[in-house]
C-alpha cells in the first residue's frame, strides 16, 4: 500500500470515529468535551485522560477541519488539559493516582500537537504550553 493510500485510509478512519463522537455529543447534554462515557454516565467520579487522546491526534493529523468540528475538537483537547492535577500529573485509573505513564504520554502528545499544527488558536496554545510546563515540572520532580 502506498503512503498516499495509508494517509487517506487513516484519515477516513479518523473521520468515522469523529462522526461517532459527534453522535455522543448530541445524545449527552453533559458532554462539554469529555469522551469518557463512564464518566458522562456517572459510573465513576473522574475522567481518564486516555479517552481524550483521540482528539489530540485528530486535531494533529486532520489538516482540514470545518469550523464547528475545529471548535468541538478544541473543546475536547481543552477538557484533557483541565484533567491535569495542580502538581502537573494526570490520573488514569483512579482519582489522585498521579499516573507516571499518563503524566508522561499526555505531554508527549501535546508537544507533538504544538510542533505539527500551526492552526491552534492563541488561547489554546497558551493553555497547552502552561500544561507542558506543569507536566515537565512533575516529571522532573518524579525523576529525582
Amino acid at each position: 500500500m502506498s503512503k498516499i493510500n495509508i494517509v487517506k485510509n487513516v484519515n477516513l478512519k479518523l473521520d468515522l470515529i469523529h462522526k461517532k463522537i459527534n453522535i455522543l455529543r448530541i445524545k449527552n447534554k453533559n458532554f462539554k468535551g469529555c469522551l469518557d462515557k463512564d464518566y458522562l454516565d456517572k459510573k465513576k467520579n473522574f475522567s481518564s485522560p486516555p479517552f481524550q487522546y483521540f482528539s489530540v491526534n485528530y486535531l494533529n493529523l486532520n489538516k482540514v477541519l470545518k469550523k464547528n468540528d475545529f471548535k468541538n475538537v478544541n473543546e475536547e483537547v481543552k477538557f484533557l488539559i483541565n484533567l491535569q492535577n495542580d502538581d502537573g500529573s494526570y490520573d488514569e485509573w483512579y482519582k489522585n493516582e498521579r499516573s507516571f505513564c499518563t503524566s508522561s504520554y499526555t505531554p508527549f502528545l501535546i508537544s507533538n500537537l504544538l510542533l505539527n499544527n500551526l492552526k491552534i488558536n492563541s488561547n489554546l496554545k497558551r493553555d497547552l504550553l502552561n500544561s507542558l510546563d506543569k507536566s515537565f515540572a512533575f516529571l522532573k520532580k518524579k525523576n529525582k
